[in-house]
Parts: C-alpha cells; structure tokens; sequence
C-alpha cells in the first residue's frame, strides 16, 4: 500500500504528521482512507463489556477526529493556493475587462456603419411596401 508518498505508518495517530500536499494529490486520499479503515476494522467490536463498548466508541472517535483533521488540512492546503491565485485572477479580470472595453471601442465605426446601412435597408422595403400598398388601394379602387 502506498503511504502517501511518506515513509512513515499511517495511523488515526499521525494523520497530523503527514503532508497536505501527497496527501491532496490525485490518489493520494485513497491510502490514508484505507490505512484508517484497516485500522478501525482489525478490532473485532465486543458489545458484552463496558470495556468493548468504550474501544467502539473510541474508534469512532478516531474516525471522526481523522476526517475533522483530513478536512482542515485540505482546506488550509486550498486557502493557500487560493490567496496565490487571487492576484493572477485580478489580472486576468483586468486583462478582460480592458481589452473587452477596447475591442467595443475599435468596433464602433464598423457599428455605426451596420446600423445605417440596416436602417437604408429598412426603409427602402418600407418604401418597396408603400408603394405596393398604395398601387394596391388605386387598384382596388
């Protein structure tokens, strides 16, 4: 089994000790899901006892306290790379919004352009209607 790019066991013990980084790779989740599982399954639970009832209750714990530890090492992990990547981003939205506002600009001569020539268009078949309406009324008339 790979140990997450450690050499250390990995245990609901020393999760603390391993590395945000192997573990939050891809695949690299899987190990410590399986070490913990193996962990927590090789004690045979005995509910006849308030001892085996305490060593349930204990493993559950463990459980729980490996996925809260898991989750903030992930999120601090993410946080960190996340601050890195706000300044690219800001550029990145500065880049677009700009040259976004420049293309607008460049274009606006060819606009006006398309606008007048549809509204030509336009009024020359209103014009072409007109006319046939009105040869229509004389004819009907």
């Amino acid at each position: 089994m790979e140990q997450a790019s450690t050499e250390i066991q990995i245990t609901t013990e020393n999760l603390g000790k391993l590395s945000p980084i192997a573990i939050f790779k891809k695949g690299g989740i899987s190990p410590i899901i399986d070490a913990i599982i193996s962990e927590v399954t090789s004690v045979v639970p005995d509910t006849t006892t308030a001892k085996g009832r305490n060593e349930i209750a204990s493993l559950a714990h463990k459980v729980a306290k490996s996925k809260t530890l898991l989750d903030k090492m992930g999120k601090a992990l993410a946080d960190d790379l996340n601050s890195k990547l706000k300044p690219i981003n800001a550029e990145r939205k500065q880049a677009r919004d700009q040259l976004d506002a420049l293309k607008i600009s460049v274009r606006q001569p060819l606009t006006q352009w398309e606008t007048e020539q549809k509204r030509i268009a336009d009024e020359e078949v209103a014009r072409i209607e007109a006319e046939k309406l009105a040869e229509q009324v004389e004819n009907d008339h």
